[in-house]
């Protein structure tokens, strides 16, 4: 990979000692170590950022065994959240290479809402970009700060009781999405 990609082998081991560090799944790391290397080259990211950040995609989004049947399946749908986030750095204000170190913020608030974590976590990614060229947000981590901050302020029992005053029911009803808000 290092060869490939033109990456220090150092820089790779790193990276997989990041995943395995964040995962303990060291099997996904390597699957999608691959793809992870040829992003990071494309957007001018530190390999390790690439991959940590794969990493906090990848535990928001279940365990092999359990949400995936492989680890190649996990690395391909954690590949496919970091090539949108790459995307929308591209497009928006803030790149991946900046936003990746603040990955574990946005993949945390992705789990508050219901329906598929990975695309949640898209979602939250283009908030982010929001935050940063049209919301006040003066860096990545405040991007990602005020993404967190809204999630919770969601969740708070005041504005759940201004959501119900309303007639509004911010929370799914569906077996096994229940105290997730609707996206």
């Amino acid at each position: 990979i290092g060869n490939q990609y033109g990456f220090d082998p150092q820089q790779v081991l790193a990276g997989m000692g990041a995943y395995q560090e964040k995962t303990g799944d060291l099997a996904t790391g390597k699957a999608g170590l691959g793809d992870l290397a040829k992003l990071a080259k494309a957007t001018s990211t530190e390999l390790a950022d690439m991959v940590s950040a794969a990493a906090d995609v990848g535990t928001a989004l279940g365990d092999v065994g359990v949400a995936f049947k492989t680890p190649e399946e996990k690395a391909k749908r954690v590949y496919e959240v970091m090539k949108t986030i790459a995307g929308q750095g591209q497009e928006g204000a803030v790149e991946v290479k900046a936003l990746a170190v603040q990955m574990a913020k946005l993949s945390a608030s992705a789990g508050f809402f219901a329906g598929d974590r990975g695309k949640n976590i898209e979602k939250m990614g283009a908030l982010a970009q929001l935050s940063r060229q049209m919301g006040g947000a003066s860096s990545s981590s405040q991007a990602a700060n005020s993404i967190a901050s809204f999630v919770n302020t969601l969740r708070t029992p005041a504005r759940l009781k201004q959501f119900e005053a309303a007639g509004v029911d911010i929370y799914s009803k569906k077996k096994g999405e229940e105290g997730k808000i609707v996206d």
